[in-house]
């Protein structure tokens, strides 16, 4: 029986390296081809191993393995590590639609696409909102990881040019056209977020989409907003509004709310 192996990163698995794979076994006739993912990468070992072998799942002639035997023609994939980083960096319907389920689920591989879609201080802004959901989710015994996965995302597109957004905005949601360009971004984040990851978590979703009016009524929706307003990187003190949303979402989100309005009236006078 003709075996082989292929060895990328599969960090993750793309489905430009799967179809290379089933392309292998078909042109040499082979029983079984070995995929063995090397180096280190942003997913652990581990994890890497789960999406692998959720990918090969329905592929009878393609198994993982961890080493390399002396007697196993061996391949790589030229490609493999620039198809991979185009994932990570937010392309993720180049990967098997099963492994983007499992990148969704997990939040795996979202603080690439956040660091690669938002300026630096965006992204250091991104990172201080979604360890502040967390850390508010945790306090109300939430889903701390899909609080940290909307924090992560609530900005992504944030870095769009007014036309950019404008386009998409004028499609879908043209009473909007009327507000300030600086809150288009929670809704083309949406846009981004189904289109770009095939995610369609309509919580996660529905608070990224409110959370510059801070008009949602979810308690994510609340844990986003406040998230945004009160993380350590906005360089003034929040511990009293922190402090409130560790113990009353409502109370502290209308605090906040009631602060904004104030400021915006004050420094930038817009009518949102």
């Amino acid at each position: 029986m003709k075996k082989a192996v292929l060895i990328c990163p599969f960090d993750p698995i793309t489905s430009s390296e799967l179809d290379y794979a089933k392309h292998l076994v078909k042109k040499h006739g082979l029983s079984t081809l070995f995929l063995v993912p090397f180096g280190n990468g942003i997913c652990t070992m581990a994890e890497r191993r789960k999406m692998l072998e959720t990918a090969i799942a329905p592929y009878r002639h393609l198994e993982l393995c961890d080493q390399v035997r002396k007697e196993d023609k061996v391949y790589s994939y030229d490609d493999a590590e620039k198809d991979e980083e185009k994932v990570r960096t937010g392309s993720f319907f180049l990967a098997p639609k099963a492994v983007r389920q499992i990148m969704n689920e997990n939040g795996w591989y979202y603080e690439c696409v956040a660091r690669a879609n938002c300026k630096p201080h965006r992204y250091t802004h991104s990172v201080g909102v979604a360890k502040t959901a967390r850390t508010i989710a945790i306090a109300h015994h939430m889903d701390p990881l899909e609080a940290y996965k909307a924090g992560l995302l609530h900005d992504v597109t944030k870095a769009w040019s007014d036309a950019k957004s404008r386009k998409v905005i004028a499609r879908d949601m043209p009473e909007w056209l009327t507000m300030s360009p600086k809150i288009w971004h929670s809704y083309t984040a949406v846009v981004f977020c189904r289109q770009q990851l095939d995610l369609h978590d309509d919580r996660i979703l529905h608070a990224i989409a409110h959370h510059t009016l801070g008009d949602g009524q979810s308690d994510l929706d609340k844990v986003l907003y406040i998230a945004d307003k009160i993380e350590p990187g906005r360089g003034y003190d929040t511990t009293k509004e922190m402090n409130l949303a560790l113990q009353d979402l409502d109370q502290a989100a209308a605090l906040i709310m009631q602060e904004s309005k104030a400021y915006r009236e004050e420094k930038e006078g817009l009518d949102v």
